[in-house]
């Protein structure tokens, strides 16, 4: 009853920015209390997670990997802290993004002696764009043409509308921008399939979504100090009522060799994927000879 009420009191004390990050760190830090297993306890202790990558790459496979090993963790999950990022977001939606914006103001608080764990995920940028115009459409919300699209005719109009700006373009202008620091500064390490960059505040690890089953427990063990359950593959664009028009989509799309260069000569693909890997995603693309 006490500690209700003092923090009632501290509540209304504190300015709305001050809230508004404090509504995050409560939650985010339950796993104190609610994780059992007393290793995993020890070494989530004053650890937050914060899963903070572009959409379509795996965030929901990753978040549900965290949650198997610690039930009980808040985990805060956005794809833009920019101001600029936010506001395209919610323009887009129709709706302010509360969510992203308590953990922004969490990751300004420089005051506070949490730790930020932040995760992000890479994948094939074709494949990216291709499951965000499938899962767009599947959940009747859509801006690259007009109308919803309803078959593969459709979904492959509205692919080569989109352009892959944000495939190609997010990690330096969204996540380097808001971290101040260049995702591509360090070469990334195929052979592992994920590296772990330490920042200002915090510590961020960026994982291949290809990599992600062989790569992630020991790369967990690496960030935080204790090994996690493997991912399990969710929220898949071909599952729900269009599954069967995402998967024509996907089978019948082919890429001219002029675009097919735009995304895999891209610092974004060179950087993050070998030689192989591109010539193996783009032959996926690629028209038949």
């Amino acid at each position: 009853m006490l500690r209700s009420t003092l923090t009632s009191v501290m509540q209304r004390l504190m300015s709305p920015e001050e809230r508004t990050a404090n509504t995050f760190k409560r939650r985010a830090l339950k796993h104190l209390w609610g994780v059992r297993h007393p290793v995993v306890a020890r070494a989530l202790r004053g650890k937050v997670f914060i899963i903070y990558t572009m959409g379509r790459v795996g965030t929901v496979s990753l978040r549900d990997a965290i949650q198997r090993t610690a039930p009980y963790t808040h985990i805060g999950v956005t794809h833009y802290l920019t101001e600029t990022g936010l506001r395209d977001r919610e323009a887009f939606r129709g709706n302010p993004d509360r969510r992203s914006r308590r953990i922004r103001e969490f990751l300004h608080d420089s005051n506070d002696s949490t730790v930020p764990h932040l995760i992000t995920l890479v994948r094939d940028p074709v494949a990216r764009d291709v499951s965000s115009v499938a899962k767009e459409a599947q959940v009747g919300r859509y801006s690259g043409t007009e109308g919803s699209p309803s078959n593969a005719s459709d979904l492959q109009r509205a692919f080569f509308s989109n352009g892959p700006k944000t495939s190609l373009g997010w990690m330096d202008e969204e996540l380097g921008a808001f971290l101040g620091m260049n995702p591509y500064a360090v070469p990334f390490s195929h052979e592992q399939g994920y590296q772990i960059r330490d920042l200002d505040r915090g510590r961020l690890l960026i994982l291949k979504l290809s990599s992600l089953s062989r790569s992630f427990s020991a790369a967990m063990q690496q960030f935080v100090g204790c090994s996690f359950a493997d991912p399990l593959v969710r929220n898949n664009s071909s599952d729900g009522h269009m599954g069967d028009v995402n998967r024509a989509f996907s089978k019948a799309l082919t890429l001219s060799n002029d675009l097919l260069d735009t995304y895999y000569n891209s610092r974004f693909a060179r950087h993050f994927f070998t030689e192989s890997e591109r010539e193996q995603m783009r032959s996926r693309w690629a028209k038949p000879s």
